[in-house]
């Protein structure tokens, strides 16, 4: 049913319907106009391939599920195109935090059996049964904060770009899902 109703609301839009005249690249994918501003160590201007190897290291481990993975790629993507309108960044952040997010609901429901979608009571949770340490609750009660922000927005908030945000994000989601880590000691 929610398949046919998403199907009549594309079709009824203009851009997929037959007397669609596309989108005009020229005006979508410029540099924006901020990055004028903006140069690199070496006085140079900042281009988009700079953007790319800022976040190109930005990596998962093979045990994170794909969900959480996929949520953290679309945030460097974003990070990316950035480059072409600056509110993306914001964009970016926010779906790193999601990633952060549906890594913790994941590794709770492994190790709970349940499901809960109480972020606050989920890492609370994980703390007590050893998955995140509690030296660093406070840091996943930060991103937790963080994600609330962005996504219940009263106003057109613009983050600082900062690829920082999306190596510590995989970091974050990397300790729940360590190579070796969680699951086999919870085994022994």
């Amino acid at each position: 049913m929610m398949k046919q109703i998403f199907r009549k609301l594309l079709n009824s839009t203009p851009f997929m319907r037959s007397e669609c005249h596309g989108l005009k690249g020229a005006k979508y994918l410029k540099k924006d106009k901020i990055f004028s501003y903006w140069v690199k160590s070496d006085n140079k201007p900042l281009v988009l391939a700079d953007l790319e190897t800022m976040v190109e290291d930005v990596e998962l481990n093979d045990k994170v599920p794909e969900e959480a993975a996929e949520a953290l790629e679309v945030a460097k993507r974003t990070f990316v195109f950035g480059y072409f309108y600056y509110k993306l960044f914001t964009v970016s952040h926010h779906y790193a935090f999601l990633a952060v997010e549906a890594a913790l609901k994941i590794k709770y429901k492994e190790v709970t059996g349940k499901e809960s979608s109480n972020h606050t009571h989920v890492i609370e949770a994980l703390v007590k049964s050893g998955v995140i340490p509690e030296n660093k609750k406070e840091l996943y009660d930060a991103g937790r904060y963080l994600r609330n922000e962005l996504s219940h927005l009263t106003d057109s908030t613009t983050m600082t770009p900062s690829a920082d945000i999306l190596y510590r994000t995989a970091e974050m989601i990397n300790d729940l899902y360590e190579e070796g880590g969680n699951e086999s000691e919870q085994e022994t």
